[in-house]
């Protein structure tokens, strides 16, 4: 069931990834209003239907293979092994909603890090599709949004679950830690992606890969990365240490963004 679960929450994903208006595909060819509403409409209704059909599947079926429905959440567990639909339900769209956090927090970082015109042009288009005007404002409003967006979206979950008697805190001074505490847990995925672009970055300075977009992508990004220690002394005669620190940085921060250390630091805070 597992695997099923996240099977399904990939479908949902890629569904959701094909709904959004803007992106013809790789031509980039344009499409009538109504092509367009019914290409993004029906993608939209199939995520809802999906979320539905799984929550009357697990409410139907989850008890008779033992398997409870769980959500892990930095330092709770919230079981849903009730038989009632409306908690399969949360629990179908509370998952699915945690996926689309990290994806938009992706979606932002590399919308910040993505090449300038007319640099990898497709992967540009593709931003824009899934980020809509918003691709194209100010960084600093780029980096808070996604911030401000998940503590929303938490707050309300945590509210949508207390309602439904599923989440143990009330939305006091401890709910409030709580929401802060997930907003920042989702922020681990961006550690890990920047990661990615770093080490990527590292071996293109050594092997050629060639001149496809990704690699183009890929290079700008670790560019933009490590443009903040530009003005530190990295390098070394022909050595170049500002990736290493880059990736120690970008490490030490996904270190602080996993669970026991939120909950640590959670700990601390004067409210």
């Amino acid at each position: 069931m597992e695997g099923l679960h996240l099977i399904l929450n990939w479908t949902a994903l890629l569904l959701w990834v094909g709904a959004r208006p803007g992106y013809s595909g790789a031509v980039g060819r344009r499409i009538s209003l109504g092509g367009r509403l019914v290409r993004t409409g029906l993608p939209f209704v199939g995520v809802v239907l999906l979320l539905a059909g799984r929550a009357a599947f697990y409410d139907r079926f989850a008890a008779e293979v033992g398997w409870i429905p769980y959500l892990a959440m930095a330092d709770y567990v919230l079981p849903f092994g009730q038989h009632d639909f409306a908690g399969k339900f949360a629990f179908s769209v509370v998952t699915f909603g945690q996926w689309l956090v990290v994806y938009y927090y992706c979606l932002f970082f590399l919308s910040l890090i993505a090449p300038r015109p007319p640099v990898a042009e497709g992967w540009r288009r593709f931003l824009r599709s899934q980020l809509g005007p918003v691709h194209e404002w100010p960084a600093t409003v780029r980096v808070a949004l996604p911030v401000l967006g998940a503590a929303v979206w938490h707050y309300g979950l945590a509210s949508w679950l207390g309602a439904l008697q599923a989440f143990p805190v009330s939305m006091g001074p401890l709910g409030l830690q709580w929401v802060l505490v997930m907003t920042a847990l989702n922020l681990q995925a961006v550690a890990w992606l920047a990661l990615g672009v770093l080490g990527m970055f590292v071996i293109q300075n050594y092997v050629v890969l060639g001149g496809a977009e990704l690699w183009r992508v890929t290079e700008a990004g670790g560019r933009a990365l490590l443009r903040p220690l530009q003005a530190l002394p990295l390098r070394t005669g022909r050595v170049d240490l500002a990736p290493l620190v880059a990736m120690g940085v970008v490490y030490g921060g996904g270190w602080l963004c996993a669970p026991g250390s939120l909950v640590w630091l959670s700990q601390r805070l004067p409210f």
